[in-house]
C-alpha cells in the first residue's frame, strides 16, 4: 500500500497494534484494517477517497464503533472521524441543530436541555454512539418511533461523494450544480423514481414495508418521499451505513422534552398478558413501553447499588414492561398514571413496581433496560460470541411472535437467548450466545438465522431490520426481504453512487449468501476480570487515554488478539513490545471505565495484575515503602517538578525536554519525558483524603506517567 502524505503521520497508523485495535465493533466480525487514518477536515476526507480510488483500496468511515452490524470494520482503509469534527450549532432557538459527525448523541441533548428540545433518535446507546453512526444507521430508540427517527427529522445534509465532490442540502445552488456536475448519477436517481412511480405494485411494497420500522437496505422510500435526485441522494445517504457518501454535517429537526417524566415498571405473570396490554398504554399516550423477559429482569442483579427490583423473585416466564409518561404538567402524568394502574388492576395476578418521577430512580430503571445488550452478552459462556439482532412486526403481532421467536431458539438449541424491545413500535431485540469457533456452532448460527428470516419475512411481513442498520449479518438477506426487483433497484443505486465500490463494500449488499458467516471474531478465555466485555464500546468516551493511546475496550481487544491463533508467533511478540506502553503504562487504572460499563468492568484491574506479574523483589519492597511513606513520596515528587521548573529556566525548555527524552530512551521509558506544559505544584494544604488501594506504588506510578508523559 502507498504511503499516505496528506495527512500528518502522526494521524496516519500502520502498526500492528494499531490496526489491530479498530479490527472489532460490537459486532461478531473480525477485519483488519490495511491502516488507520484520522482525517479532521473535508480536504483530507477528499484526498482520502481520491487516493483510494487511485489505489484500488475501500475505505470505511467510523466514529465511536458501537455497531452491532459489523458496520465499522474493514480490510481496508479504516478512517476515524472523531477530533475534528465536533461542531455544533443551535439554530433558532433550540427548534434545530447543525451538527458534525464526531460528537456525542447524549452531549446534543444536554446541549438542548434548557430548550426543552432533543433530538429524535435516541438509541440505547446514545451516551456513547455519535452523530455519523446514528444518522449513517438511522438509529431510533425507545421513544422515537418511526416518525422521529434520522430520516424523518432530516432537515439538511452536507455529503462528499465517492467521486469526492461536495454538496449541501442547505445551499439552494448545489440543487442545479447537482444537476449538471453529476448529470450520471442525477439522471439514474431520476429514472429508477420514474420506475417506482409507473409500478403500482412497487409503491405499494414500499409504502407498506415503511409502515414500521425498517433500515434493511437502502431507504428507498426517499423515490416517493422527493422528487429533486440531490433531495433523494440526501435520503438515501441516511441509513446507507457509509456504502453512498461520507456525511460531514447534517441539520436535524429537533423534538419537545416534555419537563415531567414518569417511568414505571409494569410486572406481568407470562409475555402474553405483557403484550394484550400494550394497545390499550399507547392511547393512553405512553411514550415509551418496553418490553423485557425473564432472562432480560435478572440482568438487574448487576446493579451494584439499590436495584429498582429483588431479581431473586423473578419466576420463569415472567415478563415486565417499562412504561414512560412524558408530559408539561405533573397533573397530565398522574392521570396517565392513575388511568394505567386501574388498567393493570384488571388483569389478576398482575402488579406495578412503582411509577417513580424521581430522576435517579426512573435512570435506574432504563439503565437495566438501556444495557441489555452488553448486560446479557457478559452472562454468556466464556469463550462465546454473542449474536444479537432487532427485527420489526406490526404490535398487535408480538403475543404470537415471541412465542414462534422461543420456539426457534429451543430448536437451535440457544438456551441462554433473550427478548426485549420496544414493544410500541412492535420492534425486537434478541441476544443470545454461540461458539462460533466450531463447526456445530457455525451451524447452529446459520440454521437460528435462518428460521428467524424465515419467520419475519414469509410469516409475519416484517422487517428483518429495524435501526441496527442492515449490517454484514443481514447484507445477504436484504434480497429475501425486498424481492428481485426492488434489490435490483439497490444495486442501480449503490453503482450510481460508487461506479468504484470503494465506500464500505460488502456491508449493506452482498451477493454472497454466506456473507454473514465470514470473518468471524475470535473469543479466546483470558481472564474472568475481562472476559465478560462484549466489546462494545460503552467505556471509551470517559477513558483518560483515548486519543493518546488505546481504550479500555481496545485493551481487551488488543489482550484477545495476543491469545488468539491469528496471529504468527512473530506478531504476537511484536504486539506485545508495543502493548507495553499503549495498553499498559498509558492506562490511568483511574477505573473510569467501570462507571460506564454495564457489567462493570474494570479494566485497570486487568492491568493492575499485568503490572503486578511485571514487578520484581525489589519493586515490591519498593512499592512497600511507597506505601508506608506515601506523604514522603508526594513530597519528593513535588520536589523533582519544581527542580525541573529551575533547571527549564536555566537551559532553556527545548533542552530540558531533549535532556529528558534521552533519559526516557536510555532508561527504557522509566524516566518519564518533561513537558513545559507541566504545571509547578500547588501550595501546601492542610489535609487530603487518598484512596489508591492495595497496590498504591502501581497507581502512583501510572498518575506520574500521565502528568509527565512517560513513553512519548
Amino acid at each position: 500500500m502507498e504511503q499516505i502524505k496528506f495527512i500528518p503521520s502522526t494521524r496516519v497508523h500502520n502498526r500492528l497494534i494499531d490496526r489491530l485495535a479498530y479490527a472489532r465493533d460490537a459486532s461478531v466480525y473480525r477485519l483488519v484494517p490495511e491502516t488507520v487514518v484520522k482525517p479532521e477536515n473535508e480536504q483530507e476526507v477528499i484526498a482520502l477517497i481520491r487516493y483510494a480510488h487511485e489505489t484500488n483500496t475501500h475505505i470505511t468511515f467510523r466514529t465511536s464503533g458501537t455497531s452491532l452490524s459489523g458496520q465499522a470494520v474493514t480490510n481496508g482503509i479504516l478512517a476515524e472521524t472523531i477530533k475534528g469534527w465536533q461542531d455544533y450549532q443551535i439554530l433558532e432557538n433550540g427548534e434545530a441543530v447543525k451538527l458534525e459527525p464526531g460528537i456525542i448523541g447524549s452531549h446534543v441533548n444536554n446541549l438542548l436541555e434548557k430548550y426543552q428540545r432533543r433530538i429524535g433518535p435516541d438509541p440505547a446507546s446514545i451516551k456513547s454512539a455519535r452523530i455519523g453512526g446514528i444518522i449513517a444507521n438511522n438509529s431510533s430508540g425507545m421513544c422515537c418511533g418511526v416518525s422521529n427517527n434520522s430520516y424523518y427529522t432530516l432537515r439538511s445534509i452536507r455529503i462528499i461523494l465517492a467521486n469526492g465532490s461536495v454538496y449541501d442540502t442547505s445551499n439552494p445552488k448545489d440543487y442545479l450544480k447537482f444537476e449538471i456536475e453529476e448529470s450520471v448519477l442525477a439522471q439514474e436517481l431520476h429514472n429508477i423514481r420514474q420506475l417506482i412511480l409507473k409500478d403500482s405494485e412497487l409503491k405499494s411494497m414500499i409504502r407498506y414495508k415503511y409502515q414500521i420500522k425498517n433500515t434493511t437496505g437502502y431507504a428507498i422510500n426517499a423515490f416517493l418521499d422527493y422528487k429533486h435526485p440531490l433531495d433523494i441522494m440526501a435520503h438515501l445517504t441516511v441509513g446507507s451505513e457509509g456504502t453512498l457518501a461520507f456525511i460531514s454535517n447534517v441539520t436535524l429537526q429537533t423534538i419537545p422534552d416534555p419537563p415531567v417524566k414518569v417511568a414505571g415498571l409494569l410486572y406481568f405473570s407470562n409475555i402474553k398478558n405483557a403484550c394484550d396490554i400494550i394497545p390499550e398504554l399507547e392511547v393512553l399516550g405512553a411514550s415509551a413501553v418496553e418490553i423485557m423477559d425473564t432472562s432480560a429482569l435478572k440482568t438487574v442483579k448487576y446493579i451494584k447499588k439499590n436495584p429498582p427490583y429483588d431479581y431473586s423473585k423473578i419466576t420463569s416466564d415472567s415478563a415486565a414492561l417499562l412504561c414512560e409518561f412524558q408530559d408539561q404538567t405533573i397533573e397530565n402524568t398522574r392521570s396517565s398514571i392513575e388511568a394505567t394502574t386501574f388498567i393493570l388492576n384488571q388483569h389478576k395476578g398482575e402488579y406495578l413496581i412503582n411509577f417513580t418521577m424521581d430522576e435517579t430512580d426512573r435512570n435506574m430503571l432504563w439503565n437495566v433496560r438501556k444495557s441489555l445488550y452488553p448486560t446479557v452478552g457478559s452472562m454468556r459462556a466464556s469463550g462465546t460470541s454473542v449474536i444479537t439482532e432487532d427485527i420489526c412486526f406490526r404490535p398487535m403481532q408480538l403475543s404470537a411472535v415471541i412465542p414462534d421467536l422461543q420456539h426457534i431458539f429451543n430448536h437451535w438449541g440457544f438456551h441462554d437467548a433473550v427478548i426485549f424491545g420496544h414493544a410500541k413500535d412492535g420492534n425486537l431485540h434478541f441476544v443470545t450466545s454461540v461458539s462460533l469457533d466450531s463447526d456445530e456452532g457455525l451451524k447452529k448460527y446459520q440454521g437460528m438465522l435462518s428460521s428467524v428470516v424465515d419467520m419475519t419475512i414469509d410469516k409475519y411481513g416484517g422487517s428483518l431490520k429495524a435501526e441496527h442498520g442492515t449490517g454484514r449479518n443481514m447484507a445477504p438477506f436484504v434480497e429475501v426481504e425486498w424481492g428481485k426487483a426492488l434489490y435490483a433497484i439497490m444495486k442501480r443505486i449503490k453503482a450510481a453512487a460508487d461506479p468504484g465500490n470503494i465506500l464500505n463494500p460488502g456491508v449493506l449488499l452482498s451477493d454472497d449468501p454466506n456473507a454473514h458467516l465470514n470473518d468471524l471474531k475470535p473469543i479466546p478465555i483470558i481472564e474472568s476480570s475481562i472476559d465478560l466485555c462484549v466489546e462494545c464500546g460503552f467505556c471509551e468516551t470517559v477513558c483518560p487515554s483515548q486519543g493518546l493511546t488505546t481504550t479500555p475496550r481496545q485493551r481487551i481487544i488488543i489482550a484477545r488478539e495476543m491469545h488468539s491463533e491469528n496471529l504468527s508467533h512473530r506478531d504476537k511478540r511484536l504486539l506485545e513490545q508495543q502493548f507495553k506502553y499503549d495498553g499498559n503504562q498509558s492506562c490511568a487504572t483511574d477505573g473510569l471505565c467501570e462507571i460506564r460499563c454495564p457489567v462493570n468492568i474494570n479494566t485497570g484491574d486487568y492491568i493492575k495484575t499485568l503490572r503486578s506479574n511485571q514487578h520484581g523483589v525489589i519493586s515490591k519492597i519498593f512499592a512497600d515503602l511507597v506505601v508506608n511513606n506515601f506523604s514522603l513520596t508526594e513530597t519528593i515528587i513535588k520536589g523533582l517538578v519544581r527542580f525541573s521548573h529551575f533547571g527549564m529556566r536555566l537551559i532553556g525548555a527545548d533542552t530540558l525536554e531533549k535532556f529528558s527524552k534521552s533519559l526516557n530512551t536510555i532508561s527504557n521509558h522509566r524516566i518519564p519525558v518533561w513537558k513545559k506544559t507541566i504545571p509547578l505544584p500547588p501550595p501546601p494544604y492542610d489535609h487530603i483524603q487518598t484512596k489508591v488501594g492495595n497496590n498504591t506504588f502501581v497507581y502512583y506510578q501510572s498518575c506520574i506517567s500521565r502528568i509527565f508523559g512517560a513513553g512519548e
